[in-house]
């Protein structure tokens, strides 16, 4: 995550990930001086800074589960968005459903950057 552009107004990063047709997944409340997670962060929650925690996904697990199309499937496309929220905390906790991120995301978010990329079997 590159830190060009970064004002002292972020206060929280939250991380999303989505399908483009499956709900929103993500961890949240990253610390903002944050600039990279190490491989493996999305495993549990003990991996992430500070006080960030995951979301339910929707296997109905607290982690980041990857990518996963059936085998023979058309590609799948995933995105990776990163979040510069305004706010010390995003007011969520770990059983907040992917609804629940989105709408408080759209109303705390300052900015935010997308990675976009596809997955086959």
């Amino acid at each position: 995550m590159e830190t060009i552009g970064r004002t002292s107004e972020v206060r929280t990063i939250t991380l999303a990930r989505t399908s483009g047709s499956a709900a929103v997944t993500g961890s949240g409340d990253i610390p903002a001086e944050v600039t990279e997670l190490a491989q493996g962060a999305g495993a549990s929650d003990t991996d992430l800074p500070g006080n960030a925690f995951h979301v339910r996904n929707d296997t109905g697990s607290n982690d980041f589960s990857g990518a996963a199309p059936p085998p023979g499937d058309q590609s799948h496309r995933y995105f990776f968005v990163v979040h510069a929220v305004g706010e010390e905390t995003l007011g969520i906790d770990a059983s907040a459903t992917p609804a629940v991120v989105s709408f408080n995301l759209a109303f705390k978010t300052l900015g935010r950057a997308v990675l976009h990329g596809t997955y086959q079997h």
